[in-house]
């Protein structure tokens, strides 16, 4: 998600008027279905991370997504916050296989420049071909979930 703001619209970006340093709130009153899920944003760091909340997402700064390490067996925990874990694809891993020994109760997805290309909940536990300038995401329901990861 990129935010932007406007010349025309000051203390605004979007529909969010912007509060303070850290919180921004859609305050239009619309009736009916446009009014409906009118949201409360809060920019949040943590762990040196910074990320941005609402009442239903956690996102990531895109600047704070490390790149995958390629390798046999590189693991990838699940931090004390719970959060997905995310890394961008290195150019000189594009066109490798990626295997990943899923823990129990672990997902994880590819994503290509601009969509969602695996999913292993839907598609099961196979080697996936990383693309180019992808992003990987591993999904754990607990900290301390272990992803083994080999890259080739």
């Amino acid at each position: 998600m990129e935010l932007s703001t406007n010349e025309r619209l000051p203390g605004y970006f979007g529909p969010y008027k912007i509060d303070d340093l850290n919180h921004a709130i859609q305050d239009a009153r619309i009736p009916v279905m446009d009014g409906r899920d009118n949201d409360l944003l809060c920019f949040k760091i943590e762990d040196g991370e910074e990320y941005l909340a609402n009442t239903s997402s956690i996102w990531l700064s895109g600047k704070n997504i490390p790149e995958m390490e390629a390798g046999e067996d590189v693991t990838c925990t699940i931090g004390q916050s719970g959060y997905a874990r995310w890394y961008s694809i290195r150019k000189e891993d594009a066109g490798k296989r990626m295997t990943v020994k899923l823990p129990t109760r672990g997902a994880f997805a590819v994503y290509d420049s601009s969509e969602c290309m695996y999913f292993s909940t839907v598609s099961g536990n196979r080697p996936v071909i990383l693309p180019a300038e992808g992003k990987i995401v591993f999904i754990g329901d607990v900290p301390g979930t272990r992803f083994s990861v080999t890259i080739d």
